[in-house]
């Protein structure tokens, strides 16, 4: 196709509660989601589960909203300005494009964008997960979603051509930024190699999916050793962080890594959320508050924690890499 072809873009993200009043709803679709969590026996039972527990939780929930990022989730907002960026420098080089958000978990938010794109009348669409590492449950749900709506709410007869970014764990420009923002981060701290570690935090999984094909823990990996690459003489010592119910789930746990390093006697730690990018409760809460709280109590000296990369120019020139990557150039 052309490369001057109607180009539209969705973002797909995980989306967050724009208000308290969206709270219980918001996750009460995270846990109907099977691909997420993969609750045996049949889907009404789920339904069942979906709406008792995010009754139980919403309170607690909303708290940690209130108390960490003013009542609501910034996650939504800073997706906007991603689109809006991308969108921007994508026209910048020419020709005509449309990039929206898709919120998983937020199908009016999600069918709003898709209306949107309708309108546009693209001739392509590329499907782009704000995940690095693919999982089944995160962008493979996401990608799902994405295509059903589209496939629903695209204009009548429309014969474009449907692209997905399937992951971009691989993506050098990803890891050679995170490094580069990484080091100045130390030295501006003043965080020295004999003394400090560098902390990557990542979401976590059940091993579960692991051992039933999922990519994810792979990825990790690899984006793990191509980040220790890039640091030369910086410790890095990753964990997974946001076990959610029981079983096992990919470790080491970020909370044991914590205190192990503090038993080394290692003075200064700074936390990379590794595959987080944008501000969420994960960040604002679990890092800054809970690790943040823990790193104080097992004797760390210092505990710091790099920024998201949100809607910075350099994250959104990557985006954009990604998409022309995928349409060929």
């Amino acid at each position: 196709m052309a490369a001057a072809a109607r180009t539209g873009v969705l973002l797909l993200a995980m989306g967050g509660p724009e208000c308290p009043a969206e709270i219980q709803p918001y996750l009460q679709e995270l846990l109907r989601d099977r691909r997420l969590v993969p609750l045996p026996g049949p889907a009404a039972l789920q339904e069942l589960f979906a709406r008792k527990i995010s009754r139980r939780r919403a309170p607690t929930v909303a708290a940690r909203y209130a108390e960490a990022a003013g009542g609501a989730s910034p996650l939504n907002p800073i997706t906007r300005r991603q689109a809006a960026g991308l969108e921007e420098r994508l026209r910048r080089a020419g020709g005509e494009w449309c990039v929206a958000p898709a919120f998983r978990y937020q199908p009016a938010l999600t069918d709003e964008s898709v209306r949107r794109l309708a309108a546009f009348r693209p001739e392509r669409v590329v499907a782009l997960p704000l995940y690095p590492f693919y999982s089944h449950a995160t962008s493979g749900s996401s990608l799902e979603d994405a295509r059903a709506r589209w496939t629903a709410g695209a204009p009548a007869g429309w014969a474009g051509e449907w692209l997905e970014v399937r992951d971009w764990s691989g993506e050098p420009g990803y890891l050679d930024w995170l490094a580069a923002r990484t080091v100045a981060e130390l030295e501006r701290l003043g965080f020295t190699p004999d003394h400090a570690a560098v902390l990557p935090s990542v979401h976590g999984l059940p091993e579960a999916m692991v051992r039933r094909g999922d990519p994810y823990r792979a990825q990790v990996d690899a984006a793990i050793a191509g980040l220790r690459g890039r640091l030369g003489d910086w410790r890095v010592e990753p964990g997974f962080q946001s076990k959610f119910g029981p079983g096992r789930w990919l470790q080491p746990y970020t909370s044991e890594i914590i205190e192990r390093l503090a038993a080394e006697g290692v003075r200064d730690v700074l936390m990379v959320p590794l595959g987080f990018v944008a501000e969420n409760l994960e960040t604002l809460w679990d890092m800054d508050r809970v690790f943040a709280q823990q790193a104080r109590d097992t004797g760390l000296g210092r505990f710091a924690r790099l920024a998201c990369p949100d809607d910075d120019p350099a994250f959104i020139e990557i985006m954009e890499r990604l998409v022309r990557a995928r349409l060929g150039g």
